[in-house]
């Protein structure tokens, strides 16, 4: 079961590495516009572009705005059980937890600083619903458990540097851009690689995010 979501998130990388190179190496004239959408904003009647003209929007959410969850510029979002989990803006945001449903303000997973449960950076978060925890990426070296109901459970010093984390079921899969380390790092829930791959070395400075669903 473990293999075939290894190959499945690979494939998913290579997908998307694929997407982003033709889309980079092709000049505008070449490529296919055969399902493109194109906006021709010149005879607008109103300076109003709604987004249900666009895109099939199911609802909007209003999230609950108090001083103990100010949310400037979000990093990434994620869904679960009752819970939407929302991350300020990349490195220095918080994890707020509010209502799927109501947008109310639940809690706070952690909060900055240097004490227990605590992180000076938040690099990124990944919840995984069979465990009943949500992880967090603390200065690209620290992985802090909590519950989903925001309790703290646990911090582990990583032995690589990463940048981004997805987990399920106990496996971690991080996004590692340092030489001479691989750009896709697998490993269980103790934390020792089980699969690496892309080298950086052979990719160079360019890496790809895991993209969260």
């Amino acid at each position: 079961m473990r293999t075939k979501k290894y190959k499945i998130v690979i494939l998913s990388l290579l997908c998307l590495n694929l997407i982003f190179t033709q889309s980079c190496t092709k000049s505008a004239s070449e490529i296919d516009n055969a399902n493109a959408v194109t906006l021709d904003c010149t005879q607008a009647e109103s300076d109003t572009l709604k987004l249900n003209h666009l895109f099939p929007l199911r609802f909007f959410l209003p999230l609950e705005t108090t001083e103990r969850a100010l949310v400037g510029q979000v990093a990434k979002i994620a869904f679960a059980d009752s819970l939407l989990l929302v991350q300020g803006g990349q490195s220095t945001g918080n994890l707020y937890a509010f209502h799927r449903q109501t947008g109310r303000y639940l809690w706070q997973y952690g909060a900055p600083g240097h004490g227990r449960g605590e992180y000076t950076q938040l690099n990124d978060f990944s919840v995984d619903e069979a465990q009943g925890r949500v992880y967090l990426l603390a200065e690209r070296s620290r992985l802090l458990a909590y519950g989903l109901d925001g309790t703290y459970e646990e911090t582990r010093d990583l032995p690589f540097f990463a940048t981004n984390l997805e987990c399920s079921g106990g496996t971690f899969f991080f996004v590692c851009d340092e030489r001479p380390s691989h750009n896709l790092r697998i490993t269980d829930e103790e934390l020792k690689t089980v699969a690496e791959y892309f080298p950086n070395e052979a990719y160079g400075d360019n890496y790809v995010r895991i993209l969260h669903p």
